[in-house]
């Protein structure tokens, strides 16, 4: 007799998330895409006499968390990224640099850095999972294209990446 091992058989659906990123509180109802990031284990190679031995590695590498979202109409949620990345990179001004609008991480109130969250839903609507990816930081922001060729109603995208 066979047991089965899965105590929910129900397969997690794949529209059915939320993002909660501390410093990005425009970000949360925009999010069309967001993956839970990779992880990789690299090997080296060991020779011998006949062939190669591939060995594991000694440590993880985990991909950037990236996420693509509707920019509103106001561009609020597009700024809130872009003056993040100018805090963290070359400020013009030094009140760029501590502007009191912009929240830090909970776990580290010292660097310009967030928590990230991401929330699978159960088919119930109600929260099954929580990842949370510390200490992050843009590193990238893509740009907005407009164009007159596009549909009226479509909506535009824009992706931003974070390392952790």
């Amino acid at each position: 007799m066979t047991q089965n091992l899965f105590k929910n058989n129900n397969l997690i659906s794949s529209h059915k998330f939320k993002i909660l990123i501390d410093c990005l509180p425009n970000i949360e109802y925009f999010t069309k895409r967001v993956p839970i990031a990779g992880i990789q284990l690299p090997t080296t190679h060991e020779p011998t006499p006949f062939t190669t031995l591939p060995i594991w590695g000694d440590h993880l590498e985990y991909e950037e968390f990236d996420i693509t979202f509707l920019v509103d109409e106001d561009l609020n949620n597009y700024k809130e990224i872009s003056d993040w990345l100018i805090k963290l990179a070359r400020p013009q001004t030094y009140s760029q640099r501590t502007d009191s609008t912009f929240k830090t991480s909970k776990t580290n109130d010292k660097v310009l850095t967030s928590d990230i969250s991401l929330i699978t839903m159960k088919n119930s609507n109600t929260p099954n999972k929580i990842i949370t990816y510390h200490n992050c930081f843009p590193n990238y922001l893509s740009r907005i294209e407009f164009n007159i060729d596009n549909d009226q109603s479509a909506p535009i995208y824009a992706n931003a990446k974070f390392s952790y």
